[in-house]
């Protein structure tokens, strides 16, 4: 059950969960069909803390996916000298790291007389002679210049991994020389787990991912907080004038501007954002919440499966109106952050159909110097007999005095 506070979170039963559907551009490539997991976690409050976390980090794997797509449609033909550089020592790095894990876990060594109990570790003669092995194996291809399937399978990998993401072609004259930086990573994390091994303190570097031809991006790239994390301040600061109904109307709605657009600091915003929000509402039947083919929907998929049915759409005044609810927030967030970009829903209002007396046509020059023309503007007979023509002006009577009051006031504008 879809829950409000923040379009990704849901509830089943007494527990929280996470959800968010794949977007569009990267569907038919993703694993999953939809990123849902539980928050484990039954607490409203704690539920918002750790959905808004997750959020970002989904979001990053969005990303990440993105740039894997690029990638495979556009595989490098060469790697630079410092790419290899640069995957050697994440692997060197990624070595170590492991060899930590271990360690942290505590080697199992047997004492004179005590008999092995502790199968699941490590034991410390086996691990040691385990090293020393795969060490000296590799240090006898590399001496030659030969290379394994192992190392080979190794290269592959490491360019798939997080903040890695890269293609080399198939034919590449680089993988030679990558697999053979591998190897020398291999030998020098060999000889730091041995220097280990003789209680030699051997740190584990940090190596920058970014390989690549151009950075990878994620939400957090960006300047400023997330727009759900201001969404919660506009509402909480809004919320001590506004009526219960009207807090709820804007708190929602700014959510399903979120689920559209996606939760992204401020500056990364748009128009064509503005145009996905109002293309949505465009689709979205009156009260869709509690139309029964929608029920339990995101407002993206509500909005598409209201399409496919052909139902009717909710009045252009209702769309104006949530438009108005999300733009509302920008106009805040303009004034409150330097970052705001220009508010991406201007302009964004459908053009409501005029009135009948709305759609006539001004009176033409002509026709208004006929109208005060008249005996009741030059002098008429009586008020009784005002189309005859006499002494009488009368300055005393609406009859005078509304043809020019209409003529000198602007029309009313609803907008």
């Amino acid at each position: 059950m879809k829950v409000t506070g923040h379009p990704r979170l849901y509830r089943r039963g007494a527990r929280y969960y996470h959800r968010a559907a794949i977007p569009l551009d990267i569907q038919d490539s993703y694993p999953k069909a939809e990123e849902t997991f539980s928050l484990k976690t039954a607490d409203y409050q704690e539920a918002l803390r750790l959905v808004r976390k997750a959020a970002v980090e989904v979001d990053r794997k969005f990303d990440k996916h993105r740039h894997w797509i690029s990638a495979q449609a556009n595989p490098l033909d060469n790697l630079t000298d410092d790419q290899i550089d640069r995957l050697a020592s994440l692997y060197h790095a990624s070595l170590l790291d492991e060899d930590e894990d271990i360690r942290a876990g505590g080697i199992f060594e047997e004492e004179p007389g005590e008999p092995g109990s502790d199968w699941e570790r490590w034991d410390f003669d086996e691990y040691a002679e385990d090293i020393e092995d795969s060490l000296a194996h590799t240090r006898h291809y590399y001496a030659r210049g030969r290379q394994d399937a192992f190392f080979k399978d190794e290269a592959e990998d490491i360019l798939s991994w997080d903040g890695v993401e890269l293609a080399l072609s198939s034919d590449s004259l680089s993988w030679r020389p990558l697999v053979r930086a591998i190897q020398a990573a291999y030998i020098r994390a060999g000889k730091d787990k041995q220097a280990r091994n003789e209680g030699e303190v051997v740190p584990t570097p940090t190596v920058a991912k970014a390989t690549s031809q151009r950075p990878l991006s994620s939400p957090s790239d960006e300047q400023g907080p997330l727009l759900s994390v201001l969404a919660d301040e506009w509402i909480t600061e809004k919320a001590a004038s506004w009526a219960s109904k009207t807090t709820n109307d804007h708190r929602t709605t700014i959510d399903n501007f979120i689920t559209v657009a996606g939760d992204k600091p401020l500056a990364a915003y748009s128009k064509a954002d503005g145009r996905a929000f109002k293309s949505t509402l465009l689709k979205l039947p009156s009260n869709w919440t509690k139309q029964r083919e929608l029920t339990g929907q995101s407002v993206d998929r509500a909005a598409e499966r209201a399409d496919e049915l052909g139902m009717a759409p909710m009045s252009a005044k209702n769309v104006n109106k949530l438009i108005g609810y999300a733009a509302a927030f920008w106009n805040w967030a303009a004034k409150q952050y330097d970052e705001c970009p220009p508010n991406p829903l201007n302009g964004m209002k459908v053009t409501l159909k005029k009135r009948a007396r709305e759609e006539r046509d001004p009176f033409t020059l002509s026709e208004l110097q006929t109208i005060f023309q008249a005996p009741v503007f030059t002098g008429c007979k009586s008020l009784h007999h005002w189309r005859q023509s006499g002494s009488l002006v009368p300055k005393n009577s609406g009859m005078y005095w509304a043809p020019l009051v209409g003529l000198f006031t602007p029309p009313y504008s609803p907008g």
